[in-house]
């Protein structure tokens, strides 16, 4: 038998209970309704967006917003602008790290173990600490404290941790990851 017709027979013998279609129904109005709605704010004149009673369906559909946006202003030269800074940015990251990864692949140097571990220790940071590192940075500069205290634990182990590592690695001595 075809691998498709398999695949359906499969799926006609595995049954979903009505619980687990409704959650799911459910879950994907959830995540799907804010995109209808910028789409369907879109469509709207100005006086329908800002009227009280909000309306699923425009009453009068339009694409003033899209004629207005792209030709009426400067939408794809700003366009064209962002996608020559990406392909840029995106080029030159990854020529630098072409080489990079090289020498650090083949090259034996001092220092190599703890540039290594400050590498690893990048990929495992969560992005969101890294966006909030400048708010707690412009909280430790506005309040009296240096640091809040539910910090003080974490960033002294961190500071260590990344000290021996970097003290391990140049000296040849004491513990590596």
């Amino acid at each position: 038998l075809p691998a498709f017709i398999i695949a359906k027979q499969d799926l006609e013998k595995e049954k979903y209970s009505k619980a687990a279609i409704i959650v799911l129904v459910i879950l994907i109005i959830w995540f799907l309704f804010p995109v209808y709605w910028t789409w369907n704010t879109s469509l709207k004149s100005q006086k329908e967006i800002y009227s009280m009673a909000p309306t699923l369906i425009p009453m009068k559909a339009s694409l003033d917003s899209y004629r207005k946006l792209i030709f009426g202003e400067n939408f794809l030269k700003s366009v064209w602008n962002s996608v020559v800074v990406a392909v840029a940015v995106t080029a030159v990251s990854i020529a630098v790290s072409v080489f990079a990864a090289y020498a650090f692949a083949r090259v034996k140097f001092k220092g190599r173990g703890a540039w290594n571990t400050s590498i690893l220790y990048a990929y495992l940071i969560p992005r969101s600490i890294v966006a909030t590192l400048p708010v707690l940075l412009m909280y430790m500069a506005m309040s009296k404290s240096r640091i809040p205290r539910c910090c003080k634990g974490i960033m002294r182990k961190a500071g260590m941790r990344f000290r021996r590592s970097i003290g391990a690695a140049i000296t040849g001595k004491g513990w590596r990851l």
